[in-house]
C-alpha cells in the first residue's frame, strides 16, 4: 500500500496510511462559556463563594490546559472582591477582581493551568466579597453595551 497522506507531528513528518490522526494542539480551544447578565455577589468567603460562569461537561485527555475568565466590569461592594476558578470542586486558583471602595471600579481577568484526570470535568469561576454586595456587571454585547464575560479552556 503507498501512503496516501502526510502529516506533521509537531517535530518530524510521518506517513500516514489511512485517515489522519485526532490530534489536540496548544491553544485549542476545548470549551467556552459566556454569561451575558449582571451576578450578584453576597457570599463572604471562599467556601461560600457564588456561581459566576459555569462551563460544560467536556471529555479530557488528561494533559494540561489553561483556565481563564474574563469580566468586563467589576464593583466592589466595599471591600476586596475575589474571582475563583475550579474543577468541578477542586480549586485551581484565585484572583483579585477589586480592593477598594464601591465607586471602584474594573475589569477583571484569571488564569490558571491544570492537568485534569482523563474523564469528563467541568470548569467554573466563582466569586466571593469581602463586605457588601459586589457586582459582576455586564450586559450582551451590543452597542453602548459591555462585551459578554467568558470562561475559555484551552490545551495548553
Amino acid at each position: 500500500m503507498s501512503p496516501s497522506l502526510k502529516y506533521w507531528d509537531g517535530a518530524a513528518w510521518q506517513v500516514l496510511y489511512g485517515a489522519a490522526p485526532t490530534v489536540t494542539y496548544p491553544g485549542t480551544e476545548l470549551d467556552y462559556k459566556q454569561i451575558t447578565a449582571d451576578v450578584s455577589i453576597t457570599g463572604t468567603s471562599e467556601a461560600t463563594a457564588q456561581n459566576v460562569i459555569v462551563g460544560n461537561a467536556v471529555t479530557y485527555d488528561g494533559t494540561r490546559v489553561k483556565v481563564e475568565a474574563w469580566i468586563p466590569l467589576t464593583v466592589p461592594g466595599g471591600g476586596s472582591f475575589y474571582g475563583l476558578l475550579y474543577r468541578d470542586a477542586t480549586l485551581i486558583g484565585q484572583f483579585v477582581m477589586g480592593d477598594a471602595a464601591a465607586t471602584a471600579r474594573s475589569m477583571a481577568y484569571g488564569v490558571g493551568f491544570d492537568t485534569p484526570s482523563a474523564g469528563s470535568h467541568t470548569y467554573s469561576m466563582k466569586a466571593w466579597t469581602a463586605s457588601g454586595t459586589s457586582v459582576v456587571r455586564l450586559t450582551p454585547g451590543t452597542n453602548a453595551n459591555f462585551a459578554p464575560a467568558f470562561l475559555r479552556v484551552t490545551k495548553a
